[in-house]
């Protein structure tokens, strides 16, 4: 059999293989974010949940300023009229509620619960509130911690409450106070004002923070504002607790008076001072005034 040689074939060039690594795609999660001052409101990806409910705004607001929690622990402070079971069995159903209003796991752990992590609450932000500009009358700070709520039912929760609202209130104050020292400071008188305005309405009973105010604004030459600020201090006083304003108080704005006072009396005797002058020239020259 006559057989035939099989056709050369052009040498193929090496190929050279690079290996390609695929590089993880990473998608943002949607902002977790839980209001506690003033009322209580979760606002996550499938939309805002208003209004709270009381017993499960208190297990969120534990958890979210105290951290890890025994689910003993939770249960005995938020319903201490009913036995460990029973009460364990209602914080197990206030979560499952939780789950299904927000379409969002917020409360994570099984016999110790913890928040999600990744959740931002506003009453553990406030440092980040304060950064920035001065407040604006559309700008309102914070608030009380769970203003909305009543738990006189809940002795122990009531208590811890009542401390953590304590602490809340000295960090606002001391942050506003703090931010209207450096407006001061580095010549902002408005913005300082902005900031010790709004001190006094966090803590409108604060003779301390009243001065500020009355003292800001007869820096800024507004004698008239400084007394307003003055009167305003003693009403609250008057009608929340029924006393008078300290000595300080009182002596801080009997300076801006008689400051007033006599700015008006010298006021007074540029005029005069002024109107001699021009009557005196008048006569010199000849010119009635009649």
């Amino acid at each position: 059999m006559r057989t035939h040689p099989l056709p050369s074939l052009p040498s193929l060039p090496s190929l050279s293989f690079t290996r390609i690594v695929a590089t993880p795609l990473t998608i943002a999660r949607p902002t977790m974010r839980l209001e506690l001052l003033g009322g209580a409101r979760y606002l996550g990806p499938a939309g805002p949940v208003d209004a709270l409910e009381k017993k499960t705004a208190g297990v969120l607001a534990y958890l979210a300023l105290e951290g890890p929690t025994s689910r003993s622990r939770l249960a005995g402070l938020l319903w201490p009229e009913s036995r460990e079971l029973t009460a364990r069995n209602n914080l197990s159903q206030t979560l499952r509620r939780l789950r299904n209003i927000t379409q969002e796991t917020l409360v994570v752990g099984e016999d110790t619960l913890s928040l999600l992590p990744t959740i931002v609450v506003d009453a553990c932000t406030l440092e980040d509130a304060y950064a920035g500009d001065a407040p604006s009358p559309g700008r309102r700070f914070a608030q009380t911690l769970l203003e909305r709520y009543d738990y006189d039912a809940c002795v122990d929760f009531e208590a811890w409450l009542g401390s953590r609202r304590e602490h809340l209130a000295r960090t606002v104050r001391r942050m506003g106070e703090r931010e209207a020292d450096r407006a001061e400071s580095e010549g902002r008188l408005g913005d300082a004002i902005a900031w010790a305005e709004h001190v006094v309405a966090f803590d409108r009973l604060s003779e301390v923070a009243h001065r500020r105010l009355m003292r800001l604004f007869l820096v800024r030459g507004d004698g008239g504002a400084a007394i307003s600020a003055y009167e305003r201090c003693c009403k609250l006083l008057a009608r929340d607790l029924g006393i008078r304003p300290h000595f300080e108080t009182v002596a801080l704005a009997e300076e801006i008076r008689a400051r007033a006072q006599g700015a008006q009396s010298k006021t007074l005797e540029r005029m005069s001072a002024l109107q001699s002058a021009t009557f005196s020239s008048s006569s010199s020259t000849g010119i009635s005034r009649t």
